[in-house]
């Protein structure tokens, strides 16, 4: 499911050259170690040989939460995404039914706090 967030001050996100700010860092990863998730933090946008970087550009980058099979958490400054169905070790083929991702009742307090004004 994809969620609107409320609107962020990016300098709260980006304090330089696009990286995470720590502070919202630390509170993924509290959420990641809180959850079993392995945490990442990819560029916005992917940039290749066809579509490179314009010089002024910096490069963005946003959180991101596994659980080994599948991104479950997507957070940006401008949404946050939860996968609710996925898969898990159990299934060996892709035609096999997805089953609900469980994150526990407080999954979305504890990821609000990424976009806290405070």
């Amino acid at each position: 499911m994809t969620l609107t967030v409320p609107e962020q001050d990016l300098t709260s996100w980006y304090p330089e050259q696009g990286w995470i700010a720590l502070a919202k860092e630390n509170v993924a990863r509290t959420i990641a170690e809180k959850y079993e998730l392995s945490l990442y933090e990819p560029f916005d946008k992917a940039t290749n040989v066809w579509h490179p970087p314009k010089a002024p550009e910096v490069a963005h980058h946003h959180v991101e939460m596994s659980d080994g099979w599948q991104t479950v958490i997507v957070a940006h400054p401008q949404y946050l995404k939860v996968r609710v169905l996925g898969r898990n070790g159990r299934f060996r083929y892709d035609r096999e039914a997805l089953c609900p991702v469980a994150l526990g009742p407080e999954i979305l307090p504890d990821l609000s706090a990424l976009y806290s004004q405070v």
